[in-house]
């Protein structure tokens, strides 16, 4: 002890005040932390999150938002929903915290056939409070054969501040109790109450006091038994939170391989004339080509001019004595002269 008070003494008043600054420091954030978690837990889009397509639904409008349940806060005629009756098939799922544990029950929700708050058949059926033992316990009731009262208490201390995802799942006579996404509870009762077109639906009925201290969100009710894979697929989208901005593009990538052409196109419409061109060069002589057949003999010419007069023929050798014989001879001789003079000009020949 002497030790202890030694260290206390040793520390200086600035350290001490620095101490004290720094415990309400961090009391006035956990205060404010839990009021954040209640206010910005998901998002204005967690209702599209709770979208069963094999389902019809219905959901409590005011509760897209943090709802703070008071009491007496909320009724619906059940015969409104559009739901089957009787209506043996029902899930109830939405988010709920707890800011903090009290000593008196408080309602969160209750289907009710009567006026009544307990224990008859029909009062409850079913309901959900918040026990009263300064913790955040589950207290689940609906009516059977058995009993008018039947239910269960959870028995989980749920943390506080902290949002969770609670669903309650009617199948006939089978009851399942999730928590976020593990089932805590499954069980078979004798012959579980349907809701009929009488029920009707309280959210924080009007028996229970409320001290503003509990919240639900996205409030929800399905016309059928969800299944084990339903409450995953939900749960996982709320675990996601909302969709963040587009990044910026990344770098292109390395080009890929030309795929194989393919099949040739229909031919298309035939273009408009171009211009002429230029003249082309002249090309060489071609080969001469074969002889023409001969042409037919044309008609006679013309006679030609007459030709030169031919030369006069030599007188013949006068013959003195030779009698007749000769005198004929001589005269042959000059008759030659005279015809070859004629053939000359019948024969265009000149002498020479």
């Amino acid at each position: 002890m002497l030790k202890l008070k030694n260290i206390f003494r040793q520390l200086s008043n600035k350290l001490l005040f620095l101490i004290l600054i720094l415990l309400i420091i961090v009391s006035l954030f956990y205060v404010f932390f839990k009021n954040i978690i209640i206010e910005n837990f998901g998002t204005s889009n967690d209702d599209v999150a709770f979208d069963i397509p094999t389902l019809k639904k219905w959901s409590f409008e005011e509760s897209k938002s943090w709802y703070k349940i008071l009491k007496g806060g909320y009724k619906k005629n059940f015969s409104e929903l559009g739901f089957t009756t009787p209506n043996s098939k029902l899930s109830i799922l939405f988010l709920f915290t707890n800011l903090k544990g009290t000593d008196y029950w408080r309602n969160i929700f209750r289907f009710t056939n009567t006026s009544n708050d307990c224990c008859n058949k029909g009062d409850r059926i079913p309901a959900l409070w918040v026990r009263p033992d300064n913790n955040n316990n589950f207290h689940v009731r609906f009516s059977t054969d058995t009993d008018g009262n039947d239910g269960i208490d959870t028995g989980i201390l749920f943390p506080m501040g902290v949002p969770i995802l609670i669903g309650l799942i009617f199948d006939g006579n089978t009851f399942t109790l999730y928590y976020n996404n593990i089932m805590a509870y499954n069980g078979t009762f004798n012959n579980i109450m349907a809701r009929d077109s009488t029920t009707v639906l309280q959210i924080a009925d009007s028996f229970y006091q409320q001290d503003g201290s509990l919240f639900i969100k996205n409030f929800t009710l399905y016309d059928g038994a969800l299944t084990q894979t339903d409450i995953n697929s939900i749960y996982d989208k709320l675990s996601q939170g909302p969709e963040g901005p587009a990044g910026p593009a990344g770098p292109d990538g390395i080009a890929g391989i030309a795929g194989p052409a393919g099949p040739a196109g229909a031919a298309g419409p035939a273009g408009v004339s171009g211009s002429p061109g230029p003249a082309g060069a002249v090309g060489p002589i071609g080969l001469a080509g074969p002889a023409g057949p001969a042409g037919i003999d044309g008609p006679a010419g013309p006679a030609g001019p007459a030709g030169v007069d031919g030369v006069d023929g030599v007188d013949g050798v006068s013959s003195e004595n030779s009698g007749s014989n000769n005198s004929s001879s001589n005269k042959s001789r000059g008759n030659f002269g005279s015809n070859f003079g004629n053939y000359n000009n019948n024969n265009q020949l000149y002498e020479y």
